[in-house]
């Protein structure tokens, strides 16, 4: 049998996520899109992660990495204090069965892009700390083999949602730039 948690600790949950998602998004229109000089950066676009459902113990965010670059980068790890163990996923099919498998890296090709989408290559967000609420936000750190940390804040949408929170599938909603490493 499931004990639902004292009224004051889902009060707490409800406050501090509709706080954080309230610092995020002052925050993020005080301080504007992180820019590099020249051509050779990464940008960071339609970030969103769906809301989970119940007492669900996983969740998923999905963006899209631009490279304007001239040479490759990977995405080779995921860092969050939301989930217990981020990972890197892709979506096979297996005997006729689609199956979520863990990979290294997710390549993003000088001058493409790599889409991390429903269906798709995506973040796994196993271990949940707590419940991803619709209208509130995650932290990410994106780790790149060559351009390094990159930290988005990530809005959750419907348990159902398709693309950033508020988007009309404009391509360009949450931008976030930095300079890629020359080796």
């Amino acid at each position: 049998m499931y004990n639902s948690p004292p009224l004051w600790e889902q009060a707490m949950r409800l406050f501090l996520s509709l706080f954080f998602a309230f610092s995020v998004t002052v925050g993020s229109l005080l301080t504007g899109p992180s820019v590099g000089a020249g051509d050779n950066m990464l940008m960071v676009v339609e970030v969103f992660a769906r809301a989970t459902a119940g007492q669900a113990k996983n969740g998923a965010a999905f963006l899209t990495v631009m490279n304007h670059g001239s040479e490759d980068d990977f995405l080779v790890a995921v860092e969050t204090t939301a989930a217990k163990r981020p990972e890197l996923h892709t979506h096979i099919h297996d005997n006729g069965i689609m199956r979520m498998r863990q990979v290294a890296e997710i390549k993003v090709p000088a001058g493409g892009s790599a889409a991390l989408k429903p269906g798709g290559d995506h973040v796994m967000l196993m271990g949940l700390v707590a419940p991803l609420m619709a209208g509130a936000a995650l932290p990410l750190v994106l780790v790149f083999k060559h351009a390094g940390r990159i930290t988005v804040d990530v809005p959750i949408g419907s348990v159902a949602a398709a693309a950033p929170p508020g988007s009309a599938h404009s391509g360009h909603s949450g931008h976030h730039m930095k300079p890629a490493k020359k080796n």
